[in-house]
């Protein structure tokens, strides 16, 4: 952080939606306004063990800066602090597709006799970090492989070997170096700083001379494209066209039916089929506007694999173990399901809000999750002899 001045300038300047920084330096004992910049919201992640043991906690460190305009989370963390540090946050842009972006950094490894820091090699598997539609990759790697740089070695060739493996794509080359060091009366120049990400983008990348750092900053941009969610669309009851009296009958006559039966799964299944068909002879269906926002193909999949479970558990005359244990694997991965969409399309919504006025915005929407109106009012009560007023005071109600 100590050259925070020309870092201001390059944001004030370049004015990017995501910063990936690595090597802060900031520990426990830095104040967190250090870490903020105007007009972001800052992701940070200490190093808080030391690289060699033994030795000081010093260096290392990210720093993630997402635009206040956008809504992110962290959602992943390095385990292997002190060596491999990752961080690793999901960015939701409105109306387009969801950025899971990892921020990386991996120290040197060590030079020779003496020097008793591990090797990239032993401390680093390129299977430990994401892959696949969304995924963003940036930081300083410390390897080389001429992809990227212009020479070679072994954990650099893994790496390159594992991204043509997943589909991912190195944005940065060669002739773009992103470091230099001093030799002699000149400099090298390599570059040990990589960004990849899914080959379902494409890509602008070019670097941006920065006088104080003997690292130059990677400017990648992408075009996201606009999201088009494929929702499901689905028939709903139209209550209001009810007939309430022949379906309370129907149900009436047919409660018998489930008595005395020793499946509980049976008599629930029984039930089930009971109250839908008294609900398809006497409550009609429509088309109407209402339908939850969150139910996708997938939602739909995992509650068909969870119903025909559960219809091989009803028709059992005794459930198996196994049965019971798939079933109940499945209901949770419904649950799960079902709980990602709700969150997508939340998270999704909340990006798109940019009037603080508007405060109800929010709980219309989360109304909206349920499949619910915006304003929703309750049947009214009805009182005397057939039910033929509406209950208005107290004391009718």
């Amino acid at each position: 952080m100590a050259r925070r001045p020309e870092m201001e300038m390059i944001l004030a300047d370049l004015q990017p939606d995501v910063v990936l920084l690595q090597e802060t330096w900031l520990g426990a004992h830095h104040d967190a306004e250090i870490a903020n910049f105007e007009g972001y919201q800052s992701y940070r992640r200490d190093r808080t063990r030391p690289v060699k043991d033994g030795g000081e906690v010093r260096g290392g460190g990210l720093l993630t800066l997402v635009t206040t305009g956008l809504a992110a989370q962290v959602t992943a963390e390095s385990a292997r602090d002190g060596v491999a540090e990752t961080l690793t946050e999901s960015v939701y842009f409105p109306k387009a597709p969801t950025l899971h972006v990892t921020n990386v950094y991996l120290p040197p490894s060590g030079t020779g006799p003496g020097d008793d820091r591990p090797t990239i090699s032993e401390y680093f598997d390129p299977n430990d970090l994401p892959c696949g539609p969304g995924v963003f990759i940036g930081g300083d790697f410390n390897m080389h492989h001429r992809t990227w740089s212009t020479k070679v070695d072994v954990p650099g060739t893994r790496l390159a070997e594992w991204a043509d493996e997943h589909g991912m794509l190195v944005w940065n080359e060669p002739e773009h170096h992103t470091h230099r060091q001093a030799h002699g009366d000149g400099y090298t120049y390599t570059s040990p700083d990589i960004v990849m990400a899914h080959d379902d983008y494409e890509p602008v990348c070019r670097t941006v001379t920065c006088a104080a750092s003997d690292h130059n900053p990677i400017l990648a941009e992408v075009e996201l494209g606009i999201l088009v969610r494929r929702h499901v669309h689905k028939q709903t009851f139209a209550w209001g066209r009810a007939d309430w009296k022949a379906y309370r009958e129907e149900l009436e006559r047919r409660s018998t039916e489930v008595l005395g039966n020793g499946n509980v799964y049976r008599a629930s299944k029984q039930l089930t089929e009971m109250i839908l068909d008294a609900a398809a002879k006497y409550i009609p269906k429509t088309w109407g506007r209402k339908r939850k926002t969150w139910w996708t193909s997938e939602v739909q999949e995992a509650l068909k694999k969870r119903d025909e479970q559960l219809a091989l558990v009803e028709a059992a005359e005794e459930p198996t173990g196994e049965q019971l244990e798939e079933l109940g694997r499945l209901k949770e991965e419904a649950k799960t399901t079902v709980h990602a969409a709700k969150k997508e399309v939340l998270h999704e919504y909340l990006a798109q809000l940019h009037d603080p006025r508007d405060a109800g915005a929010p709980y219309r929407y989360i109304r909206r999750l349920e499949g619910k109106h915006e304003r929703c009012e309750m049947m009214p009560l009805r009182h005397g002899e057939h039910e033929e007023r509406v209950a208005s005071t107290d004391r009718q109600k």
